[in-house]
């Protein structure tokens, strides 16, 4: 595959915009930082706190980040780019925490499939019906089909977050609904989209639940989720 500028990639965004979304990380930062100081029994109690332990891992600079967009032939949309030079590479986060993208700072990309970041994403819409939206997919022989077209439920996304029971939190990389998380289990029921989709939205909106109900929680029975 010949090499592309990432820049071809990326939507231009407009400095207004881009003034909004350094005022959000602040916000993420400050947010963090703030969920450090609540009680330990009232953390223990979050879903998922014994994968991630409030913990965030270091964040890749930017020329890592523009090397294997283009190794690869993509775009991180910008508001998780932002999050993963400025905040964190995966750690705390919603369900089980958000995947660490790079194994190690400069070294590759986490995901096997990274090849195909750059095919269109099959998560398009929101769809009610898992037969319908495979149908739409493959054809009405997508029984048949499954098997061999497994890839398309995987191209162009990134795995954010493990949701438990083989569904998974994903990071759209293209179309309509590039840079918004959809919940899916690759086929098999309804795919949707968490509220709000956009990723640095549904992040914040995840600290801002905890901030707010962990308080709540001491004493509670272990495991209590915050309903993404």
């Amino acid at each position: 595959m010949p090499e592309m500028d990432p820049g071809h990639f990326r939507i231009t965004v407009p400095p207004s915009c881009m003034a909004g979304r350094d005022m959000q990380i602040s916000r993420i930062k400050s947010n963090h930082q703030r969920i450090q100081t609540l009680p330990e029994d009232q953390l223990q109690r979050v879903f998922g706190v014994r994968k991630h332990h409030f913990r965030l891992h270091a964040p890749v600079p930017g020329e890592y980040v523009d090397a294997y967009e283009k190794k690869y032939g993509f775009g991180f949309p910008e508001g998780y780019r932002h999050f993963i030079i400025e905040v964190a590479d995966g750690g705390a986060g919603p369900f089980y925490g958000l995947k660490q993208q790079f194994i190690t700072t400069g070294a590759t990309l986490r995901h096997e499939m990274a090849m195909q970041y750059a095919s269109p994403s099959v998560y398009t819409c929101d769809c009610p019906n898992s037969q319908e939206w495979r149908e739409r997919l493959l054809g009405p022989l997508y029984r048949e089909l499954e098997d061999e077209n497994e890839a398309l439920y995987y191209q162009g996304t990134i795995p954010l977050f493990d949701v438990g029971c083989g569904s998974e939190g994903v990071l759209v990389l293209n179309g309509p609904r590039t840079g918004q998380v959809c919940i899916t289990d690759y086929g098999f029921s309804p795919f949707e989209f968490t509220r709000p989709a956009e990723f640095l939205d549904m992040y914040e909106s995840w600290q801002e639940a905890v901030l707010d109900e962990a308080p709540s929680l001491a004493g509670a029975s272990e495991g209590t989720s915050f309903g993404f």
